[in-house]
């Protein structure tokens, strides 16, 4: 009995530990997710929720708003040294054109499930290679926009790290 009883508290030790360190290669995370003006315009709200929820992803926050200026400018600052003036000014125009949805998702390996949710960021491979992707309903694609020197309209916008998502989320004063 006595050789029982120490076997189960050694594998009872053993679990624990076989646990934590699954936890650790599963990151419970929080990440934002921005339904863009022309998500909301063309009513795919209600239809990107679903698919968020279907990956079983907790909402924690939910909100729909203009978005201001200076806080896209922030948003996307890492774009500046890479795009010329009048595209920049594009992204600030259509990010503020109407009404964005901000929501932070919760879960295990959120970033990572978010973004393939989201798909590519041009709706044109998206359509082509993650077809049941949101940005896939999109019908403009990244070289177009590009041609007429304005912001691709890609339906979402998701945080890529999870630096980027703390710092997003805190950029839009977001308390959880």
């Amino acid at each position: 009995m006595e050789i029982l009883s120490s076997y189960t508290v050694r594998l009872t030790k053993l679990l624990k530990k076989f646990l934590k360190m699954l936890e650790a290669k599963m990151p419970y995370e929080k990440t934002l997710v921005i339904i863009k003006p022309d998500g909301v315009s063309e009513g795919y709200v209600p239809e990107i929720l679903r698919k968020f929820e279907a990956e079983k992803l907790a909402k924690k926050f939910y909100k729909k708003c203009i978005l201001e200026s200076q806080k896209v400018e922030q948003l996307y600052s890492h774009l500046k040294e890479k795009i010329t003036e009048q595209n920049f000014l594009s992204i600030l125009q259509y990010m503020t054109s109407g009404d964005s949805v901000l929501i932070v998702y919760e879960g295990e390996n959120a970033i990572a499930n978010v973004r393939k949710i989201c798909g590519p960021t041009d709706p044109f491979e998206a359509r082509q290679y993650s077809p049941n992707s949101i940005r896939a309903f999109s019908k403009d694609s990244l070289q177009r926009a590009i041609n007429e020197m304005r912001a691709v309209h890609n339906i979402v916008h998701s945080s890529g790290t999870l630096a980027d998502a703390e710092r997003e989320i805190k950029l839009f004063g977001i308390d959880l």
